[in-house]
């Protein structure tokens, strides 16, 4: 064991402690002292928890969770434009009441706001989530929590403000409205002498708060009790004293870093359908609970999506309900039981019962058009097709059909491909396929280079009408996994193309007379 050198004046450097150089097998560090150590402050700082509380927690790490994001996540836009905006605002008003629907950022902006703030040492920034306080059904009080959270009273914490600009943030505000028709001082868990420093607020210069709450009954957090009223703020808040959804959605340029974010992230090296997986669970906290509805609860959510379910008639809630409206899926408004968002009902709308989006823009030309139809075939139901011949390889009929399921995948919906076509131009023949709307594209399959010179010879004689009107047309010969070219004499043709399977189905090498292009089969992700 070695001790350190202590350095005793200011004035002496490193090299007049050290007059030879430390042995190499020493650790050398040099600890520079604070330049005060027992200076006292007048109010207390932000202490080693989230929020600047006594919270030793993380907050947005698990998909599913209500509170927040991973500030350190390498796909978190910070969105300045919006911060600064608020920041502004704050400044201006003394307190601003966020409103809008569960799951559209609140939480979010809260925590990037505090990060934007405590940046500024002559600020102290406290940010705080009721829901950190107790479940909204529970018994706590307002101030009681808060000395558990903050180590002092409320009232010491609005004294020291006299010492130090504070801005004080607070999250699910809606746990300490007032039921309707109530007196303020029936602020649930005693929350009337939070709103009493809100009115005083805007007069301290001090101190300013921002609090923001979700829409819906007792902001759609709990729905424990048989009785209907609607929550609402104790005392009429201005205009100018709000913001809404529609301040707090992303801007244009926050939605595009945002976006190239994420994409730099997790679509940079995608490697198979585990990834694509990953990304169908990612932050969706909606998608977690769609995905495991129990039948009671999928009932429930069907007559829900039909139209808003009237719940002031109901004389008790069941456990279906409850679950539902803490989960953020539904929310009660104006006692009426409702998805939470149109995004959620969009989104219940796809996993229920699917849905197919068709693209504005058209293929830029017939190989981009092949290539777009085989990236959109479904691997899944190729592997678990039982359209197979007696040698237990897929018959013709089963490519023709997943070509024609995955090509109006690829056409905008005013584009249409046609399928056995010949009669309508003359031809004593059946085209597989032809896309019309002037590009004129024909398409002949194959499988497994079976009668393939009669294919090729229908080309010449019967498709002839066919072949005549077709500004491009091809013969695809699709392989299955493992089995080799054994018709090289038509691979020079400008119009055959041969496509090789890979093993699992998970992808096909496209050979034509100019290129070789390995396309993976994304058809159950897209």
């Amino acid at each position: 064991m070695f001790r350190g050198e202590k350095l005793v004046s200011d004035l002496k450097t490193i090299g007049q402690v050290f007059k030879i150089p430390p042995p190499s097998e020493h650790i050398h560090i040099i600890v520079e002292l604070p330049a005060t150590t027992d200076v006292k402050l007048s109010y207390t700082p932000r202490l080693g928890g989230i929020g600047g509380t006594m919270i030793l927690a993380t907050e947005g790490e698990r998909v599913g969770t209500y509170e927040g994001i991973n500030l350190n996540s390498p796909d978190i836009c910070h969105r300045e434009q919006t911060i600064q905006k608020l920041v502004e605002k704050i400044s201006k008003v003394g307190f601003l009441l966020v409103r809008s629907p569960p799951m559209s950022g609140k939480t979010s902006l809260g925590q990037l706001l505090e990060q934007h703030l405590v940046k500024d040492p002559n600020i102290r920034v406290i940010r705080i989530s009721l829901l950190w306080m107790g479940i909204p059904s529970g018994t706590w009080t307002f101030e009681e929590e808060f000395e558990r959270l903050m180590s002092i009273t409320w009232k010491k914490f609005q004294d020291e403000c006299g010492h130090i600009r504070t801005i004080f943030i607070v999250d699910e505000v809606q746990m300490l409205y007032v039921p309707q028709g109530e007196h303020e001082t029936a602020s649930r868990h005693k929350g009337n002498v939070f709103w009493e420093t809100v009115k005083r607020c805007q007069q301290i210069s001090n101190l300013s708060i921002v609090a923001f709450a979700a829409y819906g009954y007792k902001g759609a957090w709990d729905l424990s009790s048989a009785t209907y009223t609607i929550d609402v703020s104790p005392f009429m808040i201005l205009p100018e004293n709000t913001w809404s959804i529609e301040d707090v959605r992303f801007t244009e340029e926050e939605y595009k870093d945002y976006f190239l974010r994420f994409c730099s992230t997790h679509l940079k090296n995608m490697e198979d359908e585990d990834d694509i997986n990953y990304l169908q669970e990612y932050g969706f906290r909606g998608f977690a609970h769609i995905k495991n509805l129990t039948p009671e609860e999928e009932e429930l959510c069907d007559r829900v999506f039909r139209g808003p379910i009237n719940i002031r008639q109901s004389y008790s809630t069941s456990g279906k309900e409850k679950r539902l409206v803490r989960t953020n899926l539904l929310s009660e408004q104006d006692g009426k039981l409702d998805f939470a968002s149109p995004y959620l009902r969009a989104l219940y709308l796809q996993r229920r019962w699917g849905s197919t989006i068709r693209p504005i823009i058209p293929p830029q030309d017939f190989k981009s058009f092949l290539r777009g139809t085989f990236t959109n075939m479904n691997a899944e139901a190729i592997r678990n097709s039982y359209c197979v011949g007696t040698d237990g390889q897929l018959l013709e009929r089963a490519w023709q059909m997943e070509f024609y399921q995955a090509a109006t995948q690829v056409l905008p919906a005013d584009i249409f491909i046609s399928p056995d076509v010949g009669t309508y131009w003359g031809s004593s023949g059946y085209m597989d396929f032809f896309v019309g709307d002037g590009r004129s594209w024909a398409i002949e399959l194959l499988r497994d280079g079976e009668k393939a010179s009669d294919h090729k010879s229908r080309i010449n004689k019967i498709y002839k009408p066919i072949r005549k009107i077709s500004k491009e047309w091809a013969i695809i010969d699709i392989r299955h996994p493992g089995l080799p070219n054994n018709n090289p004499e038509y691979s020079a043709d400008h119009h055959w193309i041969n496509v090789y399977c890979q093993e699992g189905w998970k992808s096909v090498i496209i050979e034509d007379k100019d290129e070789k292009v390995e396309v993976k089969l994304m058809g159950e992700y897209l």
